[in-house]
């Protein structure tokens, strides 16, 4: 499969088929939540997008009798499948958008039961927990039978090739993707609410080296980490009793949007780890047009040029972070510069418009029957 240029568009408006694209939970309030303007479009993996190029979209919905029963997400997951398997018929392609919600689905697929194609977005097949033992067995029986593999990254396409031994035109690098509208640049103060200038750092799992962020903070510079309780506990003991240091949890999307507006730079320090992290974040922020310090490690390589789009930095660095700190937050014009060309190339190659693009030419592939080979006139 090849990455389609920006020369693709869809060949007509016509409806090409219908998709059911299957979530990690019950995605009925994400959809709801979109539709009314409150969260960007890229949470729904494409589902909007899609649309626009002649596809239409469908989710899995809990029925309200089975509400409590499907109240765990592994049980939603197991429904989700077997509700893919009665309804297969109504579908073009399923679309797994991560990896919790294809295995279900992959091993009625690899039982003969799904006959439709099935398209797997990756996001942690790579992680550690999926390296060994029965988890890794089980994978490796279940991503074969997959259609289509999307991951985020390029190298991390290499490596699932080879870990895995999928035959490597399955295997296909489609740039992550960000809401545009959602996220854009605006005019407004780069000030917390107290009126002083602020270093803000976003995100979630154990990719995040929040450590090394805390350690390499200038002095008398505000920090707010918003975060999950894992990466607060790991910011505790790095610097317990810092008062300029701030954790927030669970900041709603709109929020989020005030204060990566509000922010004076971005920073998102990063381990080296085989599976994504930190990319969303990252797009969001280049999207809005703020200046991003970011680690230099695989999974981001591919979204930014260094010292033109974002600033890098080498991962665990403590002083080369605290020298780009200092001259993002001295220097307003190398700031503006940077968040202007961060923001054209979100644009350009990173929007959601662009991924749905890259996905429904991956989708048309892999939905076209093989040719009937002609049969000999005699």
């Amino acid at each position: 499969m090849s990455l389609p240029g920006p020369e693709h568009r869809p060949p007509h408006r016509d409806h090409l088929g219908s998709l059911l694209l299957a979530y990690s939970a019950d995605w009925t309030k994400e959809l709801l939540d979109y539709e009314r303007g409150m969260v960007p479009s890229h949470r729904l993996f494409g589902f909007a997008e899609l649309r626009e190029h002649g596809y239409r979209t469908d989710l899995c919905r809990t029925p309200r009798r089975l509400g409590k029963l499907l109240s765990s997400p592994p049980s939603w997951r197991v429904f989700q499948a077997l509700w893919a398997l009665v309804h297969q018929r109504r579908y073009t392609c399923i679309v797994a958008t991560t990896e919790s919600p294809a295995l279900p689905l992959l091993v009625l697929k690899a039982a003969g039961l799904i006959r439709k194609p099935v398209v797997v977005v990756s996001v942690a097949l790579l992680h550690a927990k999926n390296a060994t033992g029965p988890r890794r067995a089980l994978w490796a029986r279940c991503i074969r039978c997959a259609d289509a593999v999307i991951v985020y990254a390029a190298e991390q396409a290499t490596a699932v090739r080879q870990r895995f031994r999928i035959d490597g035109e399955r295997v296909v690098f489609v740039p992550l993707g960000v809401d545009t509208a959602y996220f854009s640049p605006e005019d407004g103060g780069e000030q917390w609410e107290s009126g002083e200038r602020f270093v803000l750092a976003v995100g979630t799992n154990e990719g995040k080296d929040f450590g090394t962020l805390v350690r390499a903070m200038p002095p008398g510079v505000p920090l707010l980490v918003v975060t999950d309780a894992s990466n607060a506990e790991v910011i505790s003991l790095t610097k317990p009793s810092n008062p300029l240091v701030t954790v927030a949890h669970a900041v709603p999307i709109r929020r989020l949007r005030e204060l990566y507006r509000a922010a004076t730079v971005q920073v998102i320090p990063l381990h080296e780890r085989p599976y994504s992290s930190g990319q969303t974040v990252l797009l969001e922020n280049m999207a809005s047009g703020k200046a991003v310090i970011v680690s230099d490690v695989s999974g981001v390589r591919d979204y930014v040029t260094p010292g033109v789009t974002a600033t890098v930095v080498a991962p665990g660095d403590v002083a080369a972070l605290r020298r780009a700190i200092n001259e993002a937050l001295d220097v307003p014009a190398a700031r503006r510069r940077i968040g202007c060309a961060a923001a054209a190339a979100v644009r350009q190659e990173y929007s959601t418009q662009r991924f749905a693009a890259r996905l429904s030419k991956i989708i048309a592939e892999v939905s076209t029957p093989p040719p009937r080979p002609r049969q000999r006139l005699r």
